[in-house]
């Protein structure tokens, strides 16, 4: 019988899951964005900049930062 690949906490279903593996996001606010970063368990990217262009690429809208220098993926 075939195990399963145990699965990282960033694909488990719950609020952080973006969809994106190695990507952990927030849930969305009022206009729809969201806070993004890597996941430090699995380390599929090497920084969050990555994962958030990532994100971007994959999911369609833009990446920017917020005043804290946290990286911010919103739909338009």
């Amino acid at each position: 019988m075939k195990r399963a690949r145990a699965r990282c906490e960033c694909e488990k279903p719950g609020t952080v899951r973006s969809g994106v593996p190695g990507i952990i996001a927030g849930g969305p606010d009022k206009k729809g964005r969201r806070y993004v970063e890597r996941c430090d368990l699995c380390l599929r990217f090497k920084t969050d900049d990555d994962a958030v262009s990532e994100f971007a690429r994959i999911m369609g809208g833009r990446c920017g930062y917020d005043e804290e220098r946290r990286a911010v993926w919103s739909p338009k």
